[in-house]
C-alpha cells in the first residue's frame, strides 16, 4: 500500500518500491514488430527498384548523348550487374533506418527520464496547449511556448527539496510504466494512477501556499512565463502570443484540479488538516475555490 505525505493512500496495486532503481538501467527499446519490418522491407523495395529505374534512364540518355559507343548488350549487362547489387544497397536503407529508429527511441527515453515531475504536471493543462498557428481560431487556448516559463514558476513554488523528491517519485513510477509496457510509456496512463495523482497532489498544496495573495501571484506567475517564453518566428500566426490574466487563471483552475477533489472528500481533506492545522484548510479551499 503507497501512501503520501498526508497518509493518502495510493492503492496497493501501484507496485511502486523504495528500492526500486531510477535510471540506472539503459532503457529497453522495444524490438521492431513483424509489421514494422514489412513495412520497412516493402519501403526499401521500393527504393531498389528506383535507384534501379534512374540508373537505367540516366544510362539510356548517355548513351542516346554518345551515338551509340555502348552497345544493347552492354546495357543489359550493366542492367544485370546493377540489379545484383540491388541486396546490399537495401540492407544499408535497412541497417540506416534501424538505426535512426533506434536513435529516436534512445532520444525519446532520454527525454522522458529528464523533468518527468514538470512532464506530469504539465499533462493537468496538456489540453489547453496548441501550436502557435491554431491560436487564432483559438484564442483560449495557451502557446506550447509557455512551458519553459511554467516549469519555472513550478520549481519555484514547490522548491528545491520538494522538487528532487517528487522528481524521484516520478521517476519511479514512469520506471514501473516503461517495465510493464516493455519499454515504451503512456503518459496517459501514468497520469491516471494513484501514485501519479498523490503526487500531483502534494505539489498542488505545495503551490497553493504561494496563493494568499492570489492577485499578486498571479502576476507573478504571467511575468515569469511572459518573461520565459521561446521566441515565435516573427510574422507568423501567434507570434505575438503572451500570457493573459484570464488564460492565467484558465491553467490555475487545471493545475489544481487534483486538491479541490481530495478537499471534497472528507476523509482526505482531515488527513490534511491533521497534517498542516486548520489555517492551511482555510487557504486550500480559497484557491480551490478561486481557481475552478
Amino acid at each position: 500500500m503507497v501512501k503520501n505525505e498526508f497518509g493518502i493512500s495510493g492503492g496497493s496495486h501501484e507496485r511502486i518500491k523504495a528500492s526500486l532503481p531510477i535510471g540506472d538501467e539503459p532503457p529497453k527499446v522495444p524490438s521492431t514488430t513483424p509489421m514494422a519490418t514489412r513495412v520497412l522491407d516493402r519501403k526499401a523495395d521500393e527504393l531498389s527498384e528506383a535507384i534501379h529505374s534512374k540508373f537505367m534512364e540516366l544510362l539510356s540518355d548517355k548513351v542516346a548523348e554518345k551515338d551509340g559507343h555502348l552497345t544493347a548488350q552492354d546495357l543489359q549487362e550493366m542492367s544485370d550487374d546493377f540489379r545484383r547489387n540491388m541486396d546490399d544497397i537495401k540492407t544499408v536503407f535497412m541497417e540506416a533506418v534501424e538505426s535512426f529508429t533506434r536513435a529516436q527511441a534512445r532520444s525519446r527515453d532520454d527525454s522522458e527520464r529528464k523533468n518527468v515531475f514538470a512532464r506530469l504536471m504539465v499533462q493537468k493543462f496538456a489540453h489547453q496547449l496548441v501550436d502557435d498557428r491554431e491560436l487564432k481560431r483559438h484564442p483560449e487556448r495557451l502557446s506550447r511556448r509557455m512551458l519553459p516559463g511554467f516549469m519555472n514558476a513550478l520549481y519555484t513554488m514547490v522548491g528545491t527539496q520538494k522538487q528532487v523528491d517528487f522528481e524521484k517519485q516520478t521517476k519511479a513510477i514512469i520506471h514501473t510504466a516503461r517495465t510493464d509496457g516493455n519499454g515504451e510509456v503512456d503518459w496517459e496512463d501514468v497520469y491516471r494512477t494513484p501514485g501519479a495523482r498523490m503526487i500531483m497532489l502534494g505539489a498542488e498544496i505545495e503551490m497553493a501556499q504561494h496563493f494568499s495573495a492570489a492577485d499578486k501571484r498571479i502576476e507573478w506567475l504571467m511575468a515569469m512565463i511572459n518573461s520565459n517564453l521561446i521566441p515565435g518566428q516573427a510574422g507568423l500566426p501567434g507570434a505575438d502570443w503572451e500570457m493573459t490574466r484570464e488564460a492565467a487563471v484558465r491553467l490555475l483552475g487545471d493545475v489544481f484540479s487534483d486538491l479541490r477533489a481530495a478537499l471534497r472528500d472528507s476523509r482526505t481533506r482531515e488527513k490534511i488538516r491533521s497534517k498542516l492545522g486548520y489555517d492551511m484548510i482555510v487557504l486550500l479551499d480559497d484557491v480551490a475555490t478561486r481557481f475552478t
